[in-house]
């Protein structure tokens, strides 16, 4: 039970993130889309980028695993092999499945510089919230901490 509560909650968080790169990449695709005159996007199109975009979820799954603490060297090259990587899925796939086929050459420079920003973005909101977190949990342990040392004090005193 314990293995598939953590399973739960790690697919949890790696629907979510693919939820959020899906908006951004559908946005500014939608975006485009209407520039060009056009009025709908291909269901086809947004099927391959979800799951381009649960692919790059995955993978940032995989390799920030919560089960492990990083170094910063660690953590600064896990981030640039992540965002490498998604940037090359992101524009391999969609020269592959032609989604720019019948547009300007602008379009899918702009739909990749979008998705730069947004990649980058959520990984440095990710990055604040973490450390707000870090903040709030390590202020919450010391108050626990010294309640403690308080509790222990009027006990020795109480003898």
């Amino acid at each position: 039970m314990k293995r598939f509560l953590r399973f739960y909650k790690w697919e949890l968080k790696n629907e979510l993130f693919a939820g959020l790169y899906f908006a951004a990449m559908l946005s500014m695709y939608c975006i485009i889309i209407l520039i060009h005159g056009q009025r709908s996007v291909d269901i086809l199109i947004m099927l391959e980028m979800l799951l381009v975009c649960y692919g790059i979820s995955t993978f940032q799954m995989i390799i920030f695993s919560d089960d492990k603490r990083h170094s910063k060297k660690t953590l600064c090259i896990k981030t640039g092999i992540w965002f490498v990587f998604s940037m090359i899925v992101v524009v391999i796939i969609s020269i592959m499945f032609k989604w720019f086929e019948h547009m300007d050459s602008w379009a899918m420079w702009s739909f990749t510089i979008y998705m730069i920003i947004c990649l980058m973005g959520i990984w440095i909101g990710v990055h604040i919230t973490n450390k707000i977190d870090s903040k709030k949990l390590n202020h919450m342990l010391s108050d626990y901490q010294n309640k403690q040392s308080k509790i222990s004090k009027e006990d020795d005193h109480d003898q």
